[in-house]
């Protein structure tokens, strides 16, 4: 009988500290809560629940064994959710117990579902799910738990054969016990079920339990489990894989055969082949063709096990001829095999063998025919060492069909930068197959490759051509450093071709594209002229992005100048005149500009004329002279009396040579101030406000000041002329000290920064508003 009082006492025990550290009071809890669970004390019940959110692992668990003892409704929904939701530890298996307890049918889809969904956890709670299903009851939970003999590990197994032999289904037992014999005694056992269970165990989540399924399906040899172990064949691991092999091996079909044939393209050789092996077994004719493919399998064993394979299906002659070793290739097509071609051929397309391209091509030249030619032409786009071996076999099958093929490889402009060194003469073999075909097509292509900047290659070009009656080529190219400089002076016109190929190529020796340049220049032909500005952008930039940069001698370089004149490029040679530019080639360019002659060429040197340099003004002054152009040799003459003599000129010409000169030299803004020339003001100005800096700052100052009273001399000589907003501009230029880095005194010993230039301008004109 149900005490009030005692009921009462004890549901304060538990809901007065239920996470209380001290051990004894713990103690009285648990006891508490267990006592409430064996009076079946349904007042207790909320208590209990809160017990199972506030309470640590022990009073969790005894709170949920007294739910289950009291069984009442309002306890299955927080129940429900320990037991299928995210509860660490014994806490989940603990919900499920006490879930089963309660004896309510609710439960039973969502166990189903717990055990459905099972990942291979190791917590216990599917086991508790397997027995509370097993004590639950019904047809539902009958399905559960057979569905779960595929899909769970081996202790949930057994103890769903346990709980479906108490509802009365004693012959799971006597199959699973949990071990690795339990899905072999499935498929042995003739169970209309079997077949299925074991495929839904090919898909479970633990290799232990996927490859004694595959293996229990050949012994069951259940056609329906075919797409499943094909799956298997083609994504499982190595031991899945290889299981699956054997499977299909012994179910058989058409479909089977279908999917051991994908088997044979797996990267492992165990998969390869095992599907070699079972193709065997079944025994299906229309296998053979896949079965010989795998006779030139990279693998020894694998090409062993093929060729007993195709003996199984009546073709003993590539038993003979396959044992395994580095001669089976030759073998295969020394046999007169009816599918050697072909299977020598797949050798090349697959790319599984690299070290076997050279014997594989050269036995298909051997062996020839349209499907050996097609080979050879379809690997010639491959990487570039096999485009020698492709190459080679072509010329041997003499087919003019490989013509076309082997000049776009030979052509192709995407070979690495060290061409020589990396193909090991690849495009040299390609050439000599060129002229072996004896194909006039070839000439062209050829012709332009003794502009390579290989000598091997330009050699075995020169040869191909001498072989096709070309015979001219072979004095011009000899293999040597000097090739493309002969080509270069040669007066064949295709010869320009191949100067164009080393302009393309871009040779590491600045020599060869020099002449290159210098030789299609010559020749008027303007595709030199972008190569020659390229070059000489990086020359003036000091800059180049390739690796290891060459621009040359001063002879190559100079050639370079030359060729720019011959194409009439005067915008890069004045670019090279330019203050700013390299010293070394203004020469070369004034001597271009002569041989351009014309309007744009004279207005290059005249801006030469106000040159920095002393002897570029003197060698523009010659150039112009023998342009016609002779009275500036005698103005300018680089020394320092070329700005007086340009002043004593007193012509338009001469002043503008002084105005140019004036931004660099105060003897030639002194001239302009002279003649009263108002040029003169900008670039002495200019000079005003210019910041020198280091150690030419002394003398910077004293030629600023020397800039300001030349402006205040020409305000004196010529102050009427000036207007006034330029009048009132320079001195306010003059008067406002300057803000220099340093401070230094001038020769009358003040400070440049305090007392500014200190020079008395003349008063300005009447009416100006300052």
């Amino acid at each position: 009988m149900l005490h009030p009082l005692r009921v009462r006492r004890l549901i304060q025990t538990i809901t007065r500290s239920p996470a209380h550290p001290d051990s004894w009071k713990r103690w009285e809890v648990t006891e508490a809560a267990l006592e409430l669970g064996r009076l079946g004390a349904k007042p207790a019940v909320p208590h209990l629940v809160a017990m199972l959110r506030d309470g640590d692992d022990d009073l969790f668990e005894a709170a949920a064994q007294a739910l289950g003892m009291i069984g009442d409704p309002e306890a299955f929904g927080p129940l429900l959710s320990w037991a299928t939701g995210l509860a660490p530890g014994r806490r989940g298996v603990v919900a499920v117990e006490a879930l089963a307890g309660l004896g309510d049918l609710r439960a039973v889809e969502p166990l189903a579902m717990l055990l459905g969904g099972w990942r291979g956890a190791q917590d216990g709670r599917h086991a508790a799910a397997v027995r509370a299903l097993g004590s639950l009851g019904g047809p539902r939970a009958v399905e559960a738990l057979v569905q779960s003999l595929a899909k769970c590990g081996p202790e949930v197994r057994a103890a769903a054969a346990q709980a479906l032999a108490a509802l009365d289904h004693p012959q799971w037992a006597e199959w699973f016990r949990g071990d690795p014999a339990d899905f072999a005694r499935l498929g042995a056992s003739g169970e209309p079920r079997a077949g299925w269970l074991l495929t839904r165990a090919l898909t479970s989540h633990t290799e232990t339990s996927r490859i004694p399924a595959a293996d229990a399906l050949g012994v069951l040899r259940w056609a329906g489990a075919v797409e499943a172990l094909g799956e298997a064949l083609s994504s499982g691991t190595v031991g899945e894989a290889t299981a699956a092999a054997r499977a299909l091996g012994q179910i058989g079909g058409r479909r089977a055969v279908g999917a051991l044939a994908n088997g044979l393209t797996r990267l492992d050789e165990r998969v390869r082949r095992a599907a070699a092996v079972a193709l065997g077994e079944i025994g299906d004719h229309s296998a053979a063709g896949e079965v010989a493919g795998a006779l030139t399998d990279d693998c020894a064993d694998v090409r062993v096990a093929a060729a007993r394979a195709l003996a199984e299906l009546g073709e003993r002659e590539c038993s003979e001829v396959v044992r395994g070793d580095s001669g089976d290739l030759a073998r295969i097509a020394a046999s007169g095999h009816p599918r050697a071609v072909e299977l020598l051929a797949a050798v090349l397309s697959n790319g599984l063998r690299p070290g076997l391209w050279a014997d594989v091509a050269r036995l298909l030249g051997q062996l020839g025919g349209d499907r050996a030619v097609e080979a050879l032409i379809a690997f010639l786009p491959r990487c570039h060492p096999p485009k020698a071996v492709a190459a080679d076999a072509l010329a041997q099958l003499a087919d003019c069909r490989a013509v076309a093929p082997l000049i776009q490889a030979l052509e192709l402009p995407d070979w690495p930068a060290n061409v020589e060194c990396w193909t090991d003469g690849v495009r040299a073999r390609i050439a000599r197959a060129l002229g072996q075909l004896g194909d006039a097509r070839a000439v062209g292509p050829l012709i332009r490759a003794l502009g390579l900047r290989g000598q091997a290659d330009r050699g075995a070009a020169a040869e191909a051509l001498a072989a096709l009656g070309e015979t001219a080529w072979r004095e011009l190219v000899t293999g040597s450093s000097s090739d493309l400089r002969r080509l270069a002076d040669c007066s064949d016109a295709r010869a320009r071709e191949a100067l164009v190929v080393v302009l393309q190529l871009e040779p590491h020796v600045f020599s060869e594209r020099s002449a290159a340049i210098s030789a299609l220049a010559s020749a008027g032909d303007h595709r030199a002229l972008e190569p020659a500005l390229t070059w000489l952008r990086g020359r003036l930039q000091r800059e180049n992005g390739r690796r290891g940069a060459d621009y040359g001698t001063e002879v190559e370089q100079r050639a370079v100048v030359e060729a720019l004149g011959r194409l009439g490029a005067v915008d890069s040679l004045s670019t090279i005149i330019s203050p700013a530019a390299c010293a070394e080639l203004w020469r070369p360019a004034m001597e271009a500009l002569v041989v351009v002659g014309g309007a744009a060429a004279i207005n290059v040197l005249f801006a030469a004329l106000a040159h920095p340099l002393a002897d570029v003004r003197r060698e523009a002054a010659v150039a112009l002279a023998q342009l016609g152009h002779h009275r500036w040799a005698s103005l300018v003459k680089g020394d320092p009396g070329d700005a007086p003599r340009l002043g004593a000129a007193r012509d338009p010409d001469a002043a503008k040579v002084l105005v140019r000169m004036a931004q660099w030299s105060v003897e030639a803004a002194a001239e302009l101030v002279e003649v009263g020339d108002g040029r003169a003001i900008a670039p002495l100005m200019a000079n005003l406000v210019r910041k020198p800096s280091g150690h030419l700052y002394e003398s910077g100052l004293i030629h600023r000041r020397g800039c300001a009273g030349l402006l205040a001399r020409f305000f004196s000589l010529h102050g009427s002329r000036v207007p006034p907003s330029t009048w009132k501009e320079v001195l306010r230029v003059c008067a406002v000290p300057h803000e220099d880095e340093h401070q230094q005194s001038d020769v009358l010993g003040r400070t440049h920064r305090d007392t500014g230039l200190g020079f008395d301008f003349p008063p300005p004109p009447d009416g100006a508003d300052f």
